[in-house]
């Protein structure tokens, strides 16, 4: 275990940790939404154009992009800039990305997984 003698650097040892956990947590939570959507267009292969109004694609799709602007946030606070390698690491669509930022629905698993450890 490790000593510290000046209380601070506990803190700053301790705020160190947490966003590096907190990093990994949303990074296997974008890895969970790419795979739900990646299994979904296995299971069920249409053409782009009717890709738009499949609901439960375009809500997987929202899951996704919630998740990854979850990422790129707590990668911001962990002073991480730039996410071209991000996108590239996680196979991010594009369709991903342009929809980053919060789910437009209601029950999104965000309000699950907020204080899931």
């Amino acid at each position: 275990m490790l000593t510290f003698k000046n209380p601070s650097v506990r803190l700053d040892y301790e705020i160190g940790q947490e966003r590096a956990s907190a990093l990994g947590r949303q990074g296997r939570r974008l890895e969970a939404a790419l795979a739900m959507l990646r299994a979904y267009d296995a299971a069920h292969p249409q053409k782009a154009s009717a890709r738009q109004s499949d609901q439960r694609r375009v809500r997987l799709v929202a899951d996704a992009g919630e998740a990854f602007w979850y990422l790129v946030v707590q990668r911001d606070a962990c002073g991480l800039y730039g996410n071209a390698a991000l996108i590239a690491d996680y196979g991010v669509p594009t369709e991903v990305v342009n929809c980053a930022g919060p789910s437009p629905y209601k029950d999104a698993p965000r309000s699950r997984a907020r204080w899931r450890a």
